[in-house]
């Protein structure tokens, strides 16, 4: 007898979240930044409870010490939710969504109190100013709806990334304007700009200097700043399934979704991490193309002139320079001006466990723990109780940092949901992150088939040899996953033709309506001749999608918006993870 679907009705909490079932979703307010940040000469840390707390050259930022500097901690501000660091200037995003910002605003050169950008802001990612000038920093702001603004100085057209390339004088664009929808992750360099779409694609645009783009050589030399070939004034496409993307002093790193960590651009000390510096060769100061570095990577940190990567155990790993001993491993930087030894290092070296987030600028690194403490090395903000040369190795500074949760990258409304199916055990660990994202058909497959063995309280071997089925090695061509040969195996996925199944392809929904139908029928439920879904635009549905698309609206377990499903819409991994977390077998 087949078994009635039964649901917790998805549309339900969409409607209470107030987002269209098909529409990209909203960002989460102040949960996406760092609690961590460091630039020119200070530093910033956010405490659990919210309060911000500096150090350094006070000179340089001018956030509220009243001295020219402090070598101890100082709180500045309350309910705050993360930081951005920049060279004269900072960012602060509040708990309330609110952007702050602090130091050489444009206006009088550099304010004592905090002054107010905007609101519902998700992200902000901060270049450097410029004092003499009156320039101030440029941030790339990211709303909680996904759209993408630029505020501050503006030293060339292409920063807008509208087409314009004409390099003019530099101005202080001090009311932030609109550049694009749909995005998910920004990060700005010192004249580049990445940014992730809600698709998972990498963009990025303005300056090509040492190829941060990644996009191929560029012939010039850095100063040639009239050369139209230095900049790129469209976004450009740089590769797909990113989750997490930081841009440096011209060089970029991305994690992908597999978690394998890329780097591109600027390779000077080594800052690529892929080992081929070499500082007689000129050849090895720049890495045109993206490289993969490492695998296993949850964070990543581009500075001035060193990269930091936590890997998904914990461990902390940096290469680049080694100015003040910032590297931390136990590598010591011989204060001789004469020599290269331990000025750098080319290939990540580990500097301790139990991470979760670190940052880093010239002379100074720094990072969080799992326990929330705060742990500095290096000059530590050009420390004036140290010697000269700064400290190799790490020296606690705070307690009671902010900690990142387990979902802080999902939505509001989905965190229950998750958190629910994670303790039930049918959502891979690396899908576990990054919950804005669209989901890739392999993972979608990975976690249906894990659904049905926690359904049905059987491995997935049991139940291919109850239903007398096996895996087949020459299903695909392109994979080779016994998940996904399992899915196969029980009419799961037929893949998308020509013997390939796509992997790493986007996942619509349609797809995601139809692969449901198909898992519920591997447990024996009943799903015949659901009622017409009643969609008004199910013609843009392929042929093959109408019969999923009615049956996961006839059982509540997906729904559309104003009447419409969007069928050829994004899915993404929070949606895909309730989705099925709210199927009750």
């Amino acid at each position: 007898m087949k078994k009635r679907i039964v649901s917790l009705a998805l549309t339900l909490v969409l409607a209470a979240a107030s987002i269209p079932a098909f529409a990209p979703p909203a960002l989460a307010q102040g949960e996406t930044n760092s609690a961590i940040a460091a630039d020119y000469m200070y530093m910033l840390a956010v405490k659990e409870d919210g309060s911000l707390w500096a150090w350094g050259a006070n000179e340089a930022v001018s956030p509220f010490y009243p001295n020219p500097y402090t070598d101890a901690p100082y709180k500045a501000m309350d309910d705050v939710a993360s930081v951005s660091a920049g060279q004269h200037s900072a960012a602060i995003l509040k708990k309330d969504g609110s952007l702050w910002t602090t130091g050489i605003d444009g206006r009088n050169g550099g304010p004592n109190v905090p002054i107010k950008v905007m609101d519902n802001v998700a992200k902000v990612s901060i270049s450097y100013g410029n004092r003499l000038m009156r320039l101030a920093a440029t941030m790339m702001i990211l709303k909680t709806d996904g759209s993408l603004w630029v505020r501050g100085g503006i030293t060339d057209n292409s920063i807008f990334g509208n087409g314009q390339n004409k390099v003019i004088n530099h101005y202080n664009q001090m009311d932030p304007v609109k550049i694009m929808d749909g995005v998910t992750d920004v990060s700005m360099g010192t004249s580049h700009v990445m940014v992730i779409k809600k698709d998972g694609s990498l963009w990025g645009w303005g300056g090509n200097f040492r190829e941060a783009l990644g996009i191929g050589p560029y012939l010039g030399e850095e100063w040639e700043r009239l050369q139209p070939e230095a900049f790129y004034p469209t976004p450009i496409k740089i590769m797909d399934g990113v989750v997490k993307v930081s841009a440096g002093h011209n060089y970029t790193m991305a994690i992908k979704t597999d978690g394998s960590l890329w780097g591109w651009g600027n390779n000077n000390y080594g800052l690529i991490g892929d080992g081929t510096f070499d500082g007689n060769d000129l050849d090895t100061l720049m890495v045109p193309y993206p490289v993969k570095i490492m695998d296993g990577v949850a964070d990543v940190s581009a500075g001035n002139s060193r990269t930091m990567a936590v890997k998904t155990d914990g461990s902390l790993w940096a290469w680049g320079e080694n100015t003040g001993n910032a590297l931390g491993g136990g590598v010591v930087f011989p204060y001789d001006p004469f020599t290269t030894e331990n000025r750098y290092s080319s290939v990540p070296i580990k500097v301790m466990d139990g991470v979760v987030q670190a940052a880093s600028d010239r002379g100074d690194s720094m990072a969080v723990k799992t326990d929330g403490s705060l742990w500095v090395w290096g000059d530590m903000a050009q420390s004036r109780t140290l010697p000269i040369g700064g400290s190799p190795a790490p020296l606690k500074m705070l307690d009671g940092m902010k900690v990142p949760g387990p979902f802080d990258s999902a939505d509001s409304w989905a965190r229950d949901g998750l958190k629910s199916a994670v303790e039930k055990g049918f959502v891979p660990e690396n899908i576990q992150g990054s919950y804005t994202n669209v989901i890739t058909r392999a993972e979608f497959c990975r976690m249906a088939v894990k659904w049905v063995e926690v359904a049905t309280g059987k491995s997935i071997d049991a139940v291919l040899a109850e239903q007398g089925k096996s895996r087949d090695p020459n299903a695909f061509t392109d994979v080779t996953n016994s998940d996904i040969l399992a899915a196969a195996a029980l009419g799961i996925t037929s893949g998308v033709g020509n013997n390939r199944f796509d992997p790493g392809g986007q996942f619509t929904r349609q797809q995601a309506a139809t692969m449901i139908l198909n898992t519920c029928k591997v447990i024996g439920a009943d799903t015949d001749n659901p009622p017409p879904s009643g969609f008004s635009d199910m013609h843009l549905a392929d042929g093959w999608a109408h019969v999923g698309i009615d049956f996961v609206r006839a059982n509540g377990i997906m729904n559309g918006s104003d009447g419409r499903f969007n069928p050829k819409g994004i899915y993404t991994r929070q949606e895909a993870i309730v989705t099925f977390n709210n199927i009750n077998p």
